[in-house]
């Protein structure tokens, strides 16, 4: 997806809770999935030319600590990262906040409790949030009819920040 400014970014920018004094989070809403493919270089048909616009500094701050919390509590096994990804990724684009961060209605508490919030994975709550506050500020991209992103919750993306 392009990440340009156009006539379509600029609509989803301004229809979208973004407040100026925020800078996005440099990673890909739609492209998050292969990123995360690439950092843990399980699928050889993906090249460094498709990988390395992917990887930015962002994604690696903000998004790789669930990574690899996920990867940690699955002993390596990374198909629990994909599936709360997938879930996670139904967050929509009202009540983001809440969503992220109310402790009683979040989406990794709620929603997606089977997929994120094992037992195992309770302690990666905190990171995932992170990641999520992370992916819901990047730039926004309309991807298949889906805006991702356009929301402002950085610089430091933590719910306790908020």
């Amino acid at each position: 997806p392009d990440l340009e400014p156009n006539s379509v970014w600029n609509e989803a920018w301004t229809k979208l809770d973004m407040c100026e004094s925020s800078e996005p989070c440099d990673v890909s809403g739609p492209d998050i999935g292969t990123a995360a493919q690439c950092y843990l270089e399980i699928n050889p048909a993906l090249t460094p030319e498709v990988c390395g616009p992917l990887l930015t500094p962002d994604f690696l701050e903000y998004l790789v600590p669930a990574a690899d919390c996920l990867l940690e509590v699955a002993a390596g096994w990374s198909l629990p990262l994909f599936v709360c990804l997938g879930c996670a990724q139904q967050i929509g684009s009202s009540n983001v906040l809440e969503k992220i961060c109310d402790p009683e209605k979040n989406i990794i508490r709620n929603l997606c409790v089977d997929e994120c919030y094992t037992p195992a994975q309770q302690e990666c709550e905190s990171v995932i949030q992170t990641a999520l506050l992370c992916a819901t500020s990047s730039p926004p991209v309309v991807d298949d009819g889906i805006i991702y992103g356009g929301q402002a919750y950085g610089p430091d993306y933590e719910c306790s920040a908020l």
